[in-house]
């Protein structure tokens, strides 16, 4: 299941880091590797207090995570300066 998560992570990273403005780069990837990180780590607690079946909570929890953390890409972008349609 990790290596699904790392992916996740990863790509994930990797597309906001791309759309954000380069004085917010790390702001933006820190949030997602955290939020990514935190799902995943809830769903690992919640699969390992409930029962010993392997289950698909960390993944779903990831995901979640990732969710999260472009719900808050998506509100800051607002803000963020408009890029020149002539590059």
């Amino acid at each position: 299941m990790l290596p699904i998560v790392i992916v996740i992570l990863v790509l994930g990273t990797i597309y906001a880091v791309s759309i954000a403005p380069p004085d917010q780069r790390v702001v933006v990837g820190l949030v997602v590797v955290v939020l990514t990180a935190a799902g995943y780590g809830i769903g690992m607690a919640i699969t390992t207090a409930g029962t010993d079946q392997r289950t698909y909570y960390p993944i779903a929890a990831a995901i979640g995570g990732t969710m999260i953390a472009f719900g808050w890409i998506s509100n800051k972008r607002k803000s963020w300066p408009k890029k020149d349609a002539k590059s």
